[in-house]
């Protein structure tokens, strides 16, 4: 990135990525991403080849109930073909000082998709403060709505500008439950988190103390969207990160609800 304070990761890269599970699920990714090679201009492309085996599935609906049978398989094969075609457009805002590791900003998106048969309309905002040299305080609420006759994968996740994120439950929405616990068309999820480095070396070395807590929901097809705080779901934890000059982020976070512990690796912050 020469000597310049950009908040872009990288000047441009390209990444391969190949994975897969002994119960039949397997991923090919290439990911190009050019955020500063052209100075205004933030173009990206990814290619992916993705076979997933199961999420754990408890039903729709937000009071389903918790069955362990529900995030394992016995003996059976639990794939669910279907094939989609999505445009999305957007208006994003975006002040971080860094993307990868912000330390104070807002981060604001609006974003519209179209696929086969469904509408889904998304929103969000993030907001990060640096009260004290070593403590980030961040906070965030999403939202979600999607009309028409959604599969139940695209009803298992939530739009973004980064790409579709596993809601509500797993690392990027609801810590403390199973990915996608709680599956509707639409969907809130706010959270609050405070970060302080134990080691305190800015934008080369931060080892870091994380506390968080979340709070979410899904609603009903036809049920509108709204802020309240009948039917949330909660969970609270924490966990340490590593963040290494300007591109690398490395977590592991346990969060609590109320079915239990989840404890989760990831190379990003969940917002």
């Amino acid at each position: 990135m020469g000597f310049a304070d950009r908040p872009e990761p990288s000047f441009a890269r390209i990444a391969f990525d190949a994975g897969a599970s002994t119960h039949g699920s397997r991923a090919l990714m290439v990911d190009a991403q050019a955020p500063a090679y052209w100075d205004g201009w933030r173009i990206g492309l990814t290619l992916s080849l993705t076979r997933a085996n199961r999420l754990g599935y408890f039903g729709l609906g937000n009071g389903t109930q918790y069955a362990r049978d529900s995030t394992k398989g016995v003996g059976r094969s639990y794939f669910y073909p279907f094939t989609d075609a999505v445009g999305r457009v957007g208006v994003v805002f975006d002040m971080r000082d860094l993307e990868v590791d912000p330390h104070r900003g807002v981060f604001a998106e609006a974003l519209v998709g179209r696929g086969r048969g469904y509408t889904r309309t998304s929103a969000s905002f993030h907001a990060y403060v640096h009260p004290l040299a070593r403590l980030v305080l961040a906070g965030r609420i999403s939202g979600e709505r999607v009309t028409g006759t959604a599969p139940l994968a695209v009803q298992q996740t939530m739009e973004t500008s980064e790409g579709p994120v596993v809601a509500l439950g797993g690392l990027r929405s609801l810590r403390g439950y199973y990915d996608g616990r709680f599956v509707g068309p639409g969907k809130i999820v706010g959270g609050i988190e405070a970060r302080y480095g134990i080691l305190w070396s800015p934008r080369l070395l931060e080892l870091k103390l994380v506390a968080f807590y979340d709070a979410g929901r899904v609603f009903a097809p036809g049920e509108a969207v709204r802020l309240t705080r009948q039917g949330l779901h909660s969970a609270w934890g924490g966990g340490v990160a590593l963040a290494l000059l300007r591109n690398t982020l490395l977590m592991v976070e346990a969060g609590k609800g109320s079915e239990g512990v989840q404890v989760g690796f990831a190379m990003t912050w969940t917002f």
